[in-house]
């Protein structure tokens, strides 16, 4: 009979907290406070960025990428190891970002040709706020048309060659200050 009563107990006890887990499920995903529900506050100051110039093959300081970042008022900068090296404004640069749709760059399929072997990764980059990145978006050697759209566009308004060549510069600089080898610009 013991046996019996302990059994119908523990049975009860599970079922309570079954239902307890349940409910408190529920009361979570009806208040939104699951990161699915709840709504991003992107920046005021910055629109996107990503990476520039990036290698898959070379010596370390070649390979570093740089990245512009590109504010709403049109001003694009160049950032390289977290210097401001470059910058340049773009006019009309309201007409560009209303071209850009942030929320299907957020859901693009990042296929990848990984029989590359010695290919880049590229990187979106979207702000909170507080101008800390929020988002990452990219990988290793995109090859998605719908995730260099946006990138070419942007790329397409501003003087590509002041770009590379400012990043040359850094890169050479950052390679003599950390006594690293560097074959020389435009390579």
């Amino acid at each position: 009979m013991k046996t019996k009563n302990g059994a119908i107990k523990l049975a009860v006890a599970v079922l309570a907290v079954v239902v307890l887990v349940v409910i408190i499920l529920f009361a979570v995903k009806k208040k939104g406070t699951t990161n699915s529900d709840r709504e991003i506050a992107f920046s005021d100051d910055i629109f996107i960025s990503h990476t520039f110039n990036e290698r898959g093959v070379g010596y370390e300081a070649e390979m570093m990428p740089g990245t512009i970042v590109y504010h709403k008022n049109g001003d694009a900068t160049l950032v390289f190891e977290g210097e401001e090296v470059y910058s340049e404004h773009i006019d009309n640069f309201d007409k560009i970002m209303k071209k850009i749709d942030i929320n299907k760059l957020c859901r693009v399929d990042l296929e990848s040709d990984k029989s590359v072997e010695d290919a880049a990764s590229a990187y979106y980059y979207l702000y909170d706020k507080n101008d800390q990145v929020i988002v990452t978006i990219g990988g290793y050697n995109p090859s998605s048309d719908e995730f260099w759209e946006p990138r070419n566009l942007l790329e397409k308004n501003i003087d590509k060659d002041a770009f590379t060549t400012a990043l040359e510069d850094a890169r050479q600089k950052y390679a003599e200050e950390h006594g690293l080898w560097y074959e020389g610009k435009n390579n």
